[in-house]
């Protein structure tokens, strides 16, 4: 019987680190993220926690939006390291608001 290893980076790489996330209101709390995460997999779980619709949901780090045009980068390839800062931004629709009556 050979004994089992375990092969954690062979299935799904992790190296965890922990960044902060910044309201413009000046709040900030931290996140633990992943950065073999996509930008994608980062804006879902930013959405879920901050509560702001995918639509209006708006992340900046490093001088560079993090949205769905990146959204199959990972937080490694855009040199994320820990205790770096992203600023979660609720930004307005542009849509033109339709009357409901």
């Amino acid at each position: 019987n050979f004994p089992t290893v375990n092969h954690t980076m062979a299935s799904s790489p992790e190296e965890k680190v922990n960044v902060q996330l910044a309201r413009l209101g000046g709040s900030k709390e931290p996140l633990e993220v992943n950065l073999y995460w996509t930008v994608n997999e980062l804006l879902d779980r930013v959405r879920a926690r901050v509560q702001i619709d995918a639509d209006t949901l708006r992340l900046l780090c490093k001088g560079k939006m993090l949205n769905e045009s990146i959204g199959d980068k990972t937080l490694k390839s855009l040199k994320l390291k820990a205790n770096d800062k992203i600023i979660v931004m609720n930004k307005k629709s542009s849509k033109k608001a339709t009357p409901s009556d």
